[in-house]
C-alpha cells in the first residue's frame, strides 16, 4: 500500500515542478559561489597590475632629459680652419666683392668654376685686413645673374644661380674669405648668354648683422 502511494507521488505533476525548482536553486547557488571564488583570485592580480603601472610611471625618463637626435651635417666645400675664434671685426662698415674669375680647385686639367672674395671695409671705404678678417665665421647668400645686352647701358638679366653657403662651406684662413661657385650649377646657355654676368652676396656675421654687395663682373662660362 505504501509502495503504491510512493509511486503515485512520482506521477503527480506538481512533484516534478517542485523538484525542478529545487534543482535550479541548487545550481544557481553553486554558480554564485564559483564566481565569488574567481573574483577572489582575480582581484590580487588587478592590484598587482596597478602597482606595476604606477612603478613604470615613476621610472619614466622626463622628456627634457632625453638626448636630441643628431642630424648629419652637409658635406662642406672646404674644411673650416680650427683657429677661428673671432666674433667681430673692429670698424667693419661694409663689404666689397672682388674676383669672379674661374679657378681650378680640384687639381685636374680643367677649371672648376668661379671664385669670389669678400673684402671688408671700414666707414671710410678703406680695406680692413688683419687677423680678424681671416678668423670671422660667416655664412652667405649668393645670387648670379646674366647680363642683359639688349639695353644700353647693360643691366642685370635673369637669375642663373642661387645658393646659401653655411660657415663650413666658405673658405676662411686667408686675408679674405672665398666662395666657390661650381660651373655645373650655373644655368647658362653659351650660345645665347653673354660671357660675363652680375653677382650679389649677402653675408651674415655673428654679432654685427648682415652686409650686402654687388659686382658687375663674374665669368659665367669659358669659351
Amino acid at each position: 500500500m505504501e509502495q503504491q502511494e510512493k509511486k503515485s507521488i512520482f506521477k503527480k505533476w506538481w512533484f516534478w515542478v517542485v523538484a525542478l525548482i529545487a534543482i535550479s536553486i541548487v545550481v544557481s547557488s553553486l554558480n554564485d559561489s564559483k564566481e565569488k571564488a574567481q573574483q577572489t583570485v582575480v582581484q590580487p592580480e588587478q592590484k598587482t597590475e596597478q602597482v606595476a603601472t604606477e612603478k613604470d610611471k615613476t621610472n619614466t625618463v622626463p622628456v627634457s632629459e632625453k638626448k636630441e637626435m643628431q642630424l648629419p651635417k652637409s658635406n662642406p666645400v672646404s674644411t673650416l680652419p680650427s683657429q677661428i675664434t673671432t666674433s667681430k671685426i673692429s670698424g667693419l662698415s661694409s663689404i666689397r666683392i672682388s674676383g669672379g674669375i674661374w679657378e681650378n680647385w680640384n687639381a685636374n686639367m680643367a677649371n672648376d668654376g668661379a671664385t669670389i672674395e669678400i673684402v671688408y671695409l671700414d666707414s671710410l671705404g678703406d680695406i680692413i685686413s688683419d687677423n680678424t678678417t681671416e678668423q670671422l665665421p660667416i655664412s652667405a647668400d649668393v645670387k648670379v645673374y646674366t647680363t642683359d645686352t639688349n639695353s644700353i647701358p647693360y643691366k642685370k638679366g635673369r637669375l642663373v644661380f642661387s645658393a646659401h653657403y653655411s660657415t663650413n662651406q666658405i673658405i676662411l684662413g686667408n686675408i679674405y674669405p672665398k666662395i666657390r661657385i661650381p660651373k655645373e650649377q650655373i644655368s647658362v646657355n653659351p650660345s645665347v648668354d653673354y660671357e660675363y654676368g652680375y653677382v650679389s652676396v649677402t653675408i651674415q656675421t655673428p654679432e654685427q648683422g648682415d652686409f650686402s654687395a654687388q659686382s658687375e663682373f663674374i665669368v659665367l662660362y669659358e669659351k
